[in-house]
């Protein structure tokens, strides 16, 4: 019994200790230790890696560094990051593992930003492109519009001027308002704002633009001209990680514009002599000879325009870190640049601050921002009145500060044109702040509230100065005029308010997926502002208000309270991925429109058909991995026009002098100054979307394209009432409709050749735009576009709205070149009696037998038919490069310069003129500048050029640094980069920049604009 017991007992003991042994082996552990890096050589900061098939997991730290204790049995370790590709890697009875995690192009594009939320870029059923922040941050600007050009399609942006500071403009999809701005709705972390918030683009991570009707309808009053959200930078988890920006540039910009010389401009003003007086050449010479203003100084004004050279300085430093609770992200940057025409200068500081928390069912996001600017603008006339200013008279001092001596009063008005482009002062400082709250809560399973509250505050200050000084003719009379000397302030501030507050609801049965959101939303717009000034600066040292002596001035700006409110309800819904439908419905009201209109409905659909994901589908899977059709119908509206525009305002000042029983006296009084209009009502947009998004070769080649529709109704346009009605303002008016139709086609590929690493991406867009309405404006109806040659308007307006052709097309008087003989000479004075030899033939173009307005025709516009981008960027081991190719082909520009050059008499080109002894000669003959004579004016075809380009935006070449080197610095990177920007251009325009910007009345006009300049730079990126 003993040896029996003894027998078992020694079974169970060795049944234990085996049974400890397979327990000890168990729980042995393995140290594994490695590096995580992405396909450039950075290391990855805050890269999860986990066991697969447990909870068991590490994040690298700021040298992308990590430690794990794994479980001899484990086998697999999982590497993931947002943005690069996820990787398993067998473990295999290794120490230590380093990963290189590859971009995953797709990955990147996974989550968009649609209005009040966000999906999967396959489940968006829109218009909707994205621009991640490393697609602008190659770019060294001020301006966010002049990074996005090239890089969607279907988006238009020109630059407004090249001056340091000045907006681009955008168009998304055309034009959506004859009258009113067309600028894009922008979007910050949802905060809905008032016109280009102007920030840095070393704040964003990500841009997505919405293009269609569908898209922008959640956004109904405000989303005619499309909307660009702006997701700015958020917090990683994980150590603090810092990261360094510094660049330096400098600018150069080409003097096209040949003038006379002083030798030159003598022969050219002895023909004049001839032209206006028909004497003989020597006769001519003596009459110039006799004026005391020719004594040939030989000064030219315009290379004192120009400050090649001009430096260029951007300064960024994001921090960046957190918990599994709260991260941050705090971004501060220095933007520093002179601009290429002397007198110009811009400065921006700006820092923002994102913090977000996050913890059980409550989510916070909160922001602030801070951004301080200088800009010191150049006179608008800078090009122009150095043109005009005659190389034969004496040289001037153009500080302002000495007197002036004439031969004639003729000289005065070009004189003082210069001297007040080159002495005056014109400088702007403008602080902005905006601050945004964000609460998400989770009230039960599927079902979220959120609420967000953002506040921005903008003041800025203008002061405007133009020194004084004395001007005397040779005879000594005093022609000094004390009111073109003066101090000017303008004072604004602009406040913002927004809340929305909301509920969203998802569920999920089998493969349906349901989502439902309503959302309240409320904005308040407030702008205050004044004007103050006087005349007669008696000492130029003293440039504030008091300075001035006469006239002293002060008027409110337009001020107003603009209130919109609106209540927002939008179903998404899908089926197991493959088939999409989304439909909003958004009521908006606005303070802007009288009782009666003041409500507007803008409702949207659009659908989805993931057509890969069939089961007929698989046999093409392999080349063609993804394929989806969307299509979708929206609506929105435009209420971008004056507010109070309803209404009728009265003002006073119309004082009269009335007589009671002889005795006369001064009555005050006021009057109404513009008309009530309150049958105004919402400008609507409708607009149609068909496309479809392809990837093939494992997603890469990715192929995008688009066709839409838009159809404006209610037009909004200012009229301008009859002289008899007692008003001189425009009353605003719904007159017509307009339609935009466009094509959209985006194509991408990405590869990996032998280690180097490359990627394209090409964008074509057309876009059509006619106005196919306009109640009661038969023919043609003239913009306000101040006209080409500055200080001739009457002789020189160019562009007109008009039924089937597009908005601000340009309509000309046609010629037909130089009266070069007698025969034609006769044949033309049976249409202008008065006409000359050497005169511009104009076209009688409705054969009327007479030249009048109605000889206007089109010819063309400064829009273009078509655009196109190209994108290519490349790395092999440490070096990188990119490049940005942009053309716009099939507009037109008038070349105002060069009018007024030919106007003013100043053109090179006048040397060739008709003349007897030059009659084969295409240049008309001068006598005088716009206003006196019909061969220079600004309204005819003579200055109509071809405004096609194509150039080559930026190109970078990088190095980074090895990391061996690196660590040893102390530093997780450092790469160094040459940039060029603007470097070259192929254009057949011959004026100083084919890029000419500006409202729609003056898109096309180049009138002596600030041009785009060629810019150097030299850069670095620090990462610690």
């Amino acid at each position: 019994m003993k040896n029996y017991f003894m027998k078992h007992l020694q079974i169970i003991f060795a049944m234990l200790f085996v049974s400890m042994m397979v327990s000890a082996i168990h729980a042995q552990t393995i140290k594994i230790t490695g590096t995580v890096t992405d396909d450039t050589g950075m290391t990855v900061i805050g890269a999860a890696i986990k066991v697969k098939g447990s909870n068991k997991g590490t994040v690298t730290d700021i040298d992308g560094n990590y430690k794990l204790k794994v479980d001899q049995n484990d086998r697999v370790l999982v590497f993931s990051y947002m943005g690069l590709r996820t990787q398993n890697v067998a473990i295999k009875n290794r120490t230590k593992i380093d990963v290189v995690m590859s971009t995953d192009s797709k990955m990147l594009e996974d989550v968009v930003v649609i209005g009040y939320g966000s999906v999967r870029k396959k489940e968006v059923t829109g218009a909707v492109a994205q621009i991640k922040s490393d697609d602008i941050s190659k770019y060294v600007t001020a301006d966010l519009g002049n990074a996005l050009q090239g890089q969607v399609s279907g988006v238009n942006v020109v630059a407004g001027s090249g001056e340091p500071g000045e907006g681009s403009q955008i168009l998304i999809r055309g034009i959506s308002s004859v009258s009113g701005s067309n600028t894009p709705l922008y979007v910050v972390d949802g905060v809905p704002q008032e016109g280009d918030p102007r920030l840095s683009t070393n704040e964003i991570q990500s841009i997505d633009v919405l293009k269609d009707a569908a898209s922008c309808a959640i956004y109904g009053t405000r989303g005619a001209a499309g909307v660009i959200l702006i997701t700015t930078k958020q917090g990683k988890s994980g150590k603090m990680a810092i990261s360094l920006n510094t660049s330096y540039g400098i600018q150069h910009v080409d003097n096209t514009m040949p003038l006379l010389n002083a030798e030159e401009q003598t022969y050219a003003d002895i023909l004049k002599f001839y032209n206006l007086q028909g004497v003989s050449y020597d006769e001519a010479n003596l009459n110039l000879r006799k004026l005391t203003s020719n004594f040939y100084s030989d000064e030219d004004y315009l290379s004192k325009v120009f400050n090649n050279d001009a430096a260029v300085q951007n300064y960024s430093l994001n921090l960046s870190g957190g918990n599994k609770t709260t991260k941050y992200n705090v971004t501060a940057g220095w933007y520093d640049a002179d601009g290429v025409i002397i007198n110009s200068n811009f400065q921006r500081f700006n820092t923002r601050a994102n913090v977000a928390y996050s913890k059980d069912r409550l989510t916070i996001n909160a922001s602030l921002s801070l951004s301080s600017e200088d800009r010191n603008r150049a006179a608008g006339s800078m090009i122009n009145s150095a043109l005009r200013y005659n190389p034969t008279r004496g040289k001037i001092d153009l500080s302002g500060n000495s007197d002036f001596e004439l031969a004639n009063g003729n000289e005065l008005s070009s004189l003082q044109s210069l001297v007040a482009a080159f002495s005056s002062i014109d400088k702007e400082h403008r602080d902005v702040s905006s601050s945004n709250f964000n609460l998400q809560y989770r009230l039960a399973q599927g079902l979220q509230f959120s609420s967000r509250l953002g506040l921005s505050y903008i003041h800025s200050r203008r002061q405007k100065f133009s020194p004084s000084y004395k001007v005397y003719l040779s005879d000594g009379e005093d022609k000094t005029d004390p009111t073109k000397s003066y101090s000017m302030m303008i004072n604004a501030d602009r406040m913002s308010l927004s809340y929305d507050a909301g509920l969203t609801y998802k569920k999920t049965l089998g493969k349906n997926h349901l989502t439902a959101m309503a959302v309240v939303t409320t904005e308040r717009y407030k702008f205050n502002g004044f004007t103050a000034g006087r005349q007669g600066i008696i000492n130029n040292q003293i440039n504030v208000i008091n300075g001035g002596s006469i006239n002293p001035s002060a008027s409110s700006a337009d001020n107003y309270v603009n209130t919109l409110f609106g209540s927002i309800g939008r179903l998404q819904y899908d089926w197991d991925g493959r088939y999409l439908i989304s439909a909003s419905l958004r009521c908006d009201g606005s303070s802007k429109f009288a009782k009666e209109n003041r409500w507007g409905y803008f409702p949207s659909v659009s659908t989805a058909w993931n057509v890969a994901d069939e089961a007929f589908w698989k046999p093409l899977r392999s080349t063609i991995n993804s394929f989806k059709l969307r299509g979708s119908y929206g609506t929105t509206g435009n209420q971008n026009f004056d507010a109070y525009s309803a209404a009728a305002s009265i003002v006073s000042g119309y004082d009269a002098v009335l007589s009671n029983n002889g005795t006369k006296s001064v009555q005050y009084g006021s009057a109404m100054d513009t008309y009530a209009n309150p049958t105004v009502k919402w400008e609507t947009t409708k607009q149609i979307n068909i496309g479809f998004d392809m990837g093939m070769l494992d997603n890469r080649i990715t192929v995008s394209a688009e066709y839409y529709r838009s159809d404006k109704s209610d037009m909004l346009f200012p009229i301008v009432p009859a002289n008899s009605s007692g008003t001189f303002n425009n009353v605003i008016m719904n007159i017509g409709n307009m339609v935009n139709k466009g094509v959209e086609l985006s194509v991408g590929y990405r590869d990996n050749w032998s280690g180097v690493k490359w990627g394209s991406n090409f964008t074509f867009s057309t876009n059509e735009n006619e106005i196919t309405k306009i109640n009661g404006l038969g023919g043609y109806t003239m913009t306000d576009d101040s006209g080409l040659i500055i200080g001739s308007k009457d002789y020189s307006q160019c562009t007109a709205i008009a039924e089937g052709y597009e908005a601000g097309a340009f309509f000309l008087y046609k010629t037909n070149g130089v009266i070069k003989n007698d025969e034609q000479l006769t044949a033309y004075k049976k249409i202008v009696p008065t006409a000359k030899l050497g005169d511009l033939r104009y076209i009688d173009t409705n054969n009327d037998g007479k030249i009048s307005n109605l000889d206007r025709t089109y010819c063309g516009s400064g829009l273009p038919d078509y655009e196109i981008g190209y994108n290519f960027d490349a790395s092999y081991h440490n070096f990188d490069f990119s490049m940005n190719w942009y053309a716009a082909l099939g507009h037109e520009i008038m070349n105002g310069a060069k009018a007024v050059a030919y106007s003013e008499g100043r053109a090179k080109g006048l040397l060739y003129q008709w003349s007897p002894s030059n009659t084969n000669s295409d240049i008309p003959s001068y006598r005088g500048n716009a206003k006196s004579d019909e061969n220079y004016r600004g309204y005819t075809d003579y200055w109509l050029e071809k405004g096609d380009y194509l150039r080559l935006k930026n190109v970078t070449l990088g190095y980074t640094l090895p990391k061996s080197i690196s660590r040893k610095l102390s530093i997780s990177s450092l790469r160094f980069y040459l940039t060029g920007q603007n470097l070259l251009t192929f254009t057949e325009y011959t004026g100083y920049d084919p890029e000419v910007g500006g409202s729609i009345k003056n898109r096309g006009l180049d009138k002596g604009n600030y041009p785009v300049s060629a810019m150097y730079i030299i850069g670095a990126n620090i990462n610690f």
